[in-house]
Protein backbone atom coordinates (compact mmCIF):
# COMPACT_ATOMS: atom_id res chain seq x y z
CA UNK A 1 0.00 0.00 0.00
CA UNK A 2 1.38 3.36 -1.01
CA UNK A 3 1.62 6.13 2.11
CA UNK A 4 0.37 9.56 1.00
CA UNK A 5 3.57 11.29 0.88
CA UNK A 6 5.01 8.82 -0.94
CA UNK A 7 2.42 8.96 -3.78
CA UNK A 8 2.82 12.55 -5.64
CA UNK A 9 6.64 11.23 -5.23
CA UNK A 10 6.29 7.68 -7.32
CA UNK A 11 7.65 8.27 -10.40
CA UNK A 12 4.87 6.26 -12.19
CA UNK A 13 2.55 8.37 -10.61
CA UNK A 14 4.52 11.60 -11.96
CA UNK A 15 5.28 10.10 -15.65
CA UNK A 16 1.16 9.29 -15.60
CA UNK A 17 0.11 12.46 -14.80
CA UNK A 18 2.44 14.78 -16.29
CA UNK A 19 2.08 15.91 -19.63
CA UNK A 20 1.80 13.31 -22.43
CA UNK A 21 0.70 13.68 -26.54
CA UNK A 22 -2.17 12.26 -27.60
CA UNK A 23 -2.15 9.78 -30.62
CA UNK A 24 -4.41 11.27 -32.94
CA UNK A 25 -4.76 8.39 -35.65
CA UNK A 26 -4.78 4.85 -35.79
CA UNK A 27 -1.65 4.70 -37.76
CA UNK A 28 0.54 6.50 -35.16
CA UNK A 29 -0.85 3.63 -32.78
CA UNK A 30 0.02 1.09 -34.69
CA UNK A 31 3.96 3.02 -34.73
CA UNK A 32 3.56 2.64 -31.31
CA UNK A 33 2.54 -1.23 -31.05
CA UNK A 34 5.23 -1.85 -33.49
CA UNK A 35 8.67 -0.02 -31.46
CA UNK A 36 7.05 -2.08 -28.69
CA UNK A 37 7.27 -4.99 -30.46
CA UNK A 38 10.88 -3.87 -31.57
CA UNK A 39 11.14 -4.05 -27.83
CA UNK A 40 11.03 -7.57 -27.72
CA UNK A 41 7.96 -6.81 -25.36
CA UNK A 42 10.06 -7.80 -22.37
CA UNK A 43 10.11 -5.05 -19.21
CA UNK A 44 6.58 -3.50 -19.93
CA UNK A 45 3.66 -3.76 -17.20
CA UNK A 46 0.63 -3.69 -18.29
CA UNK A 47 -3.31 -3.99 -16.71
CA UNK A 48 -6.53 -2.57 -16.57
CA UNK A 49 -8.63 -0.77 -14.40
CA UNK A 50 -10.44 -2.46 -11.43
CA UNK A 51 -7.19 -5.01 -11.95
CA UNK A 52 -4.59 -5.29 -9.15
CA UNK A 53 -1.64 -3.67 -10.86
CA UNK A 54 1.57 -6.44 -11.51
CA UNK A 55 4.14 -7.23 -9.30
CA UNK A 56 6.68 -7.69 -12.43
CA UNK A 57 6.37 -7.12 -16.15
CA UNK A 58 4.36 -9.00 -18.42
CA UNK A 59 5.63 -11.97 -20.63
CA UNK A 60 6.37 -11.05 -24.17
CA UNK A 61 4.00 -13.30 -25.55
CA UNK A 62 1.36 -12.34 -23.22
CA UNK A 63 2.13 -8.57 -23.87
CA UNK A 64 2.08 -9.29 -27.33
CA UNK A 65 -1.71 -11.29 -27.10
CA UNK A 66 -3.20 -8.71 -24.59
CA UNK A 67 -2.37 -5.49 -26.97
CA UNK A 68 -3.67 -7.23 -30.30
CA UNK A 69 -6.65 -7.62 -28.42
CA UNK A 70 -6.76 -4.35 -26.93
CA UNK A 71 -6.22 -2.87 -30.36
CA UNK A 72 -8.86 -5.29 -31.79
CA UNK A 73 -11.67 -3.77 -29.14
CA UNK A 74 -10.52 -0.22 -29.52
CA UNK A 75 -11.16 -0.41 -33.33
CA UNK A 76 -14.56 -2.14 -33.08
CA UNK A 77 -16.05 0.33 -30.30
CA UNK A 78 -14.22 3.47 -31.31
CA UNK A 79 -15.33 3.55 -35.08
CA UNK A 80 -13.64 7.14 -35.80
CA UNK A 81 -11.27 7.85 -38.40
CA UNK A 82 -8.77 8.79 -35.56
CA UNK A 83 -7.58 7.40 -32.43
CA UNK A 84 -7.41 9.89 -30.08
CA UNK A 85 -8.15 7.55 -26.98
CA UNK A 86 -4.10 6.89 -26.40
CA UNK A 87 -1.65 9.65 -24.81
CA UNK A 88 2.02 8.91 -24.58
CA UNK A 89 5.03 10.28 -23.04
CA UNK A 90 6.82 10.15 -25.97
CA UNK A 91 5.74 8.66 -29.26
CA UNK A 92 9.83 8.29 -30.18
CA UNK A 93 11.00 6.17 -27.20
CA UNK A 94 7.64 5.34 -25.55
CA UNK A 95 7.85 4.67 -21.62
CA UNK A 96 4.21 5.08 -20.70
CA UNK A 97 1.00 4.37 -22.98
CA UNK A 98 -2.25 5.42 -21.51
CA UNK A 99 -5.51 4.28 -23.00
CA UNK A 100 -8.59 5.31 -22.28
CA UNK A 101 -11.91 3.26 -22.61
CA UNK A 102 -14.56 4.78 -25.36
CA UNK A 103 -17.12 3.65 -23.21
CA UNK A 104 -16.13 5.11 -20.31
CA UNK A 105 -16.11 8.83 -22.15
CA UNK A 106 -18.60 11.02 -21.52
CA UNK A 107 -19.00 14.84 -23.01
CA UNK A 108 -17.05 17.94 -22.75
CA UNK A 109 -19.82 19.01 -20.62
CA UNK A 110 -19.26 17.05 -18.17
CA UNK A 111 -18.14 19.05 -14.94
CA UNK A 112 -20.01 17.45 -11.88
CA UNK A 113 -18.00 14.34 -11.95
CA UNK A 114 -14.54 13.20 -11.61
CA UNK A 115 -12.06 12.76 -14.77
CA UNK A 116 -12.28 9.48 -15.81
CA UNK A 117 -8.81 7.06 -15.04
CA UNK A 118 -7.25 5.32 -18.03
CA UNK A 119 -8.78 2.09 -19.03
CA UNK A 120 -5.60 0.46 -19.43
CA UNK A 121 -1.45 1.35 -18.89
CA UNK A 122 0.96 -0.46 -20.46
CA UNK A 123 4.32 1.03 -19.01
CA UNK A 124 7.84 0.57 -18.15
CA UNK A 125 7.85 1.79 -14.62
CA UNK A 126 5.96 -0.42 -12.01
CA UNK A 127 2.41 0.83 -11.68
CA UNK A 128 0.90 2.09 -8.28
CA UNK A 129 -2.71 1.12 -7.55
CA UNK A 130 -5.52 3.15 -9.51
CA UNK A 131 -6.66 5.08 -5.71
CA UNK A 132 -3.65 6.34 -5.46
CA UNK A 133 -2.99 7.80 -8.68
CA UNK A 134 -6.86 9.38 -8.55
CA UNK A 135 -4.94 10.76 -5.01
CA UNK A 136 -2.51 12.52 -7.03
CA UNK A 137 -4.32 13.75 -9.88
CA UNK A 138 -6.03 16.61 -7.71
CA UNK A 139 -5.46 19.32 -10.86
CA UNK A 140 -7.79 17.11 -12.59
CA UNK A 141 -10.46 17.30 -9.88
CA UNK A 142 -10.41 21.25 -9.34
CA UNK A 143 -13.34 21.36 -11.15
CA UNK A 144 -16.17 20.51 -8.49
CA UNK A 145 -18.54 23.66 -7.71
CA UNK A 146 -18.37 25.41 -4.13
CA UNK A 147 -17.31 28.23 -2.53
CA UNK A 148 -14.58 27.41 -1.52
CA UNK A 149 -12.55 26.10 -4.74
CA UNK A 150 -9.05 25.84 -4.97
CA UNK A 151 -7.63 28.12 -7.60
CA UNK A 152 -8.41 27.34 -11.00
CA UNK A 153 -4.49 26.11 -12.06
CA UNK A 154 -2.99 28.82 -14.22
CA UNK A 155 -2.40 27.27 -17.92
CA UNK A 156 0.46 28.01 -18.91
CA UNK A 157 3.02 26.89 -21.85
CA UNK A 158 5.73 24.77 -19.59
CA UNK A 159 4.78 21.24 -20.34
CA UNK A 160 2.98 22.35 -24.21
CA UNK A 161 3.57 19.23 -26.51
CA UNK A 162 1.96 21.01 -28.77
CA UNK A 163 4.59 22.29 -31.59
CA UNK A 164 2.58 24.93 -32.84
CA UNK A 165 1.41 28.71 -32.29
CA UNK A 166 -2.13 29.23 -30.26
CA UNK A 167 -3.70 31.99 -30.90
CA UNK A 168 -6.34 31.63 -28.06
CA UNK A 169 -6.95 29.37 -25.33
CA UNK A 170 -10.46 28.40 -23.86
CA UNK A 171 -10.57 26.89 -20.32
CA UNK A 172 -14.28 25.26 -20.62
CA UNK A 173 -13.32 23.29 -17.38
CA UNK A 174 -15.79 24.77 -15.46
CA UNK A 175 -18.53 25.62 -18.14
CA UNK A 176 -21.95 23.99 -17.61
CA UNK A 177 -23.80 22.36 -20.51
CA UNK A 178 -24.23 23.52 -23.53
CA UNK A 179 -21.59 26.59 -22.87
CA UNK A 180 -18.10 24.41 -23.81
CA UNK A 181 -19.71 23.72 -27.47
CA UNK A 182 -21.34 27.54 -27.73
CA UNK A 183 -18.07 29.45 -27.09
CA UNK A 184 -15.99 27.04 -28.92
CA UNK A 185 -18.21 27.46 -31.84
CA UNK A 186 -17.72 31.16 -31.09
CA UNK A 187 -13.77 31.38 -30.65
CA UNK A 188 -13.67 29.16 -33.78
CA UNK A 189 -15.47 31.86 -35.79
CA UNK A 190 -13.85 34.65 -34.76
CA UNK A 191 -10.38 33.06 -35.56
CA UNK A 192 -8.25 33.63 -38.73
CA UNK A 193 -7.90 30.95 -41.19
CA UNK A 194 -4.79 29.06 -40.20
CA UNK A 195 -5.04 29.68 -36.15
CA UNK A 196 -5.56 27.78 -33.99
CA UNK A 197 -7.68 27.06 -30.48
CA UNK A 198 -7.08 25.57 -27.73
CA UNK A 199 -9.96 24.27 -25.22
CA UNK A 200 -8.87 22.75 -22.52
CA UNK A 201 -11.11 20.82 -20.23
CA UNK A 202 -11.15 17.90 -17.92
CA UNK A 203 -12.63 15.10 -20.04
CA UNK A 204 -10.99 13.67 -22.78
CA UNK A 205 -14.35 12.04 -23.70
CA UNK A 206 -14.14 15.57 -25.29
CA UNK A 207 -12.84 14.23 -28.26
CA UNK A 208 -16.39 13.24 -29.73
CA UNK A 209 -18.01 16.67 -29.03
CA UNK A 210 -14.94 18.12 -30.84
CA UNK A 211 -15.31 15.82 -34.16
CA UNK A 212 -18.42 17.06 -34.25
CA UNK A 213 -18.04 20.78 -33.85
CA UNK A 214 -15.42 20.13 -36.78
CA UNK A 215 -17.74 18.32 -38.70
CA UNK A 216 -20.17 20.90 -38.41
CA UNK A 217 -17.64 24.12 -39.20
CA UNK A 218 -15.43 22.51 -41.45
CA UNK A 219 -12.36 23.04 -39.23
CA UNK A 220 -9.58 20.47 -38.17
CA UNK A 221 -8.63 18.87 -34.76
CA UNK A 222 -4.70 18.55 -35.36
CA UNK A 223 -3.47 17.94 -32.24
CA UNK A 224 -4.20 16.90 -28.52
CA UNK A 225 -2.35 16.77 -25.21
CA UNK A 226 -2.56 15.86 -21.40
CA UNK A 227 -1.11 18.18 -18.97
CA UNK A 228 -1.07 19.73 -15.76
CA UNK A 229 -4.47 21.57 -15.91
CA UNK A 230 -6.03 18.64 -17.81
CA UNK A 231 -7.08 17.80 -21.38
CA UNK A 232 -6.18 20.56 -24.31
CA UNK A 233 -7.73 19.85 -27.35
CA UNK A 234 -6.00 22.16 -30.18
CA UNK A 235 -8.36 23.22 -33.42
CA UNK A 236 -7.08 25.08 -36.51
CA UNK A 237 -9.57 27.44 -38.11
CA UNK A 238 -9.74 26.15 -41.86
Amino acid sequence: MNHPETVTTDPFVQLSTGPLSGILNWAGLEQIWQRLSGDTCEGWYIYRSGEPPPDAPTAGDELKARITTLDTYLRETHKKAYCGIVYVDSVAEPALIKVFDPGSLTSICDIYGKTPLHGWVISRLKPVNLKALEEANADFQRHKMGKHLPAVPEITTADRQYPGAVAQTLDARRMGCPLPIINTCRALKHLSVGQVLEIVTIEPGALNDIDYICGQTGDSLVALEQARHGYSFFVRKM
